[in-house]
């Protein structure tokens, strides 16, 4: 098969949409001539605004009228896309999948939507998990595109924005003084994602202070929570109160400026989420 137009699923949520980017620049490495439509919410366009792979970006917003997703489904069926990959799985995602007449649909194995799809990729190994990135380069598989995972590609991330990197480095500065004596702003921070904004995610105060002190045995090292209002009081964050000095929490209220700590490739992102940018909790 070759498409010349392929709809690209992932509603939201900073590392998911991420853990998307090499399934996308595989997309392009083996259809160069298809047109990559990446739909998203509007929170987080900026992570794929600009991806050289990306060709187009459908931006909605993160709570749509009933009116306007209706609109929006009939753009998408008068575009006749010839596939259509759902790396999402969420209710709009099922609905835009049902509804916009795209030629090929394809989707991950899940128990009560595998029969929107004409073919489907296992979420998980048989014995074993499989990483998002592995499953996400699963959907691109379907399309008949064999490849080794060692071929999969890395990770994309915008570029950050002077402004943003200036934050940045005010950041680092504020923790590298706090009785570090280190002043140059070059930093080997890791960043855990506390809770990831979803309960079933927390690893608990025990595994969290736990990973932390393993973290910052490694000379040098600086370990900083970050995550919403609504993570400061999740079990997982709760050690912020009593982590050793090198370690730092940070409750950024914006999206933006959690991306920024990721963009701006100062830092080592870990979060809830097993992955390249993240390690799972274990049991």
């Amino acid at each position: 098969m070759n498409p010349r137009s392929i709809l690209l699923l992932r509603f939201r949520r900073l590392g998911d949409i991420i853990l998307t980017t090499p399934a996308v620049s595989l997309l392009k490495r083996h259809f160069p001539q298809a047109s990559l439509v990446y739909l998203v919410e509007e929170p987080y366009r900026r992570l794929v605004e600009g991806h050289p792979d990306i060709d187009r970006v459908i931006v909605v917003p993160a709570k749509q009228k009933r009116g306007d997703f209706v609109r929006l489904i009939r753009a998408i069926r008068k575009e006749r896309y010839d596939v259509l990959l759902d790396f999402h799985g969420g209710p709009r995602a099922s609905w835009i999948t049902l509804l916009g007449r795209a030629r090929l649909k394809i989707g991950h194995t899940i128990k009560t939507k595998s029969f929107l799809y004409h073919k489907t990729a296992p979420r998980r190994g048989i014995n074993a998990p499989i990483h998002s990135v592995e499953t996400h380069a699963g959907l691109v598989r379907s399309l008949g595109v064999n490849f080794r995972k060692e071929d999969i590609p890395a990770l994309s991330l915008p570029a950050a924005r002077t402004e943003e990197i200036a934050r940045i480095d005010a950041l680092t500065a504020v923790i590298a003084s706090d009785g570090s004596g280190r002043r140059d702003g070059a930093l080997p921070l890791v960043v855990l994602h506390i809770g990831a904004g979803n309960a079933f995610r927390d690893w608990g105060e025990e595994k969290t202070t736990a990973l932390a002190a393993r973290l910052l045995e490694i000379p040098g090292t600086f370990v900083a929570a970050i995550g919403g209002e609504n993570d400061r009081n999740s079990s997982a964050g709760r050690p912020c109160s009593s982590v050793p000095t090198a370690a730092r929490c940070i409750w950024p209220r914006a999206l933006r400026r959690q991306s920024s700590l990721i963009s701006a490739r100062r830092f080592r992102p870990y979060s809830a989420r097993g992955g390249p940018v993240s390690i799972p909790p274990k049991p």
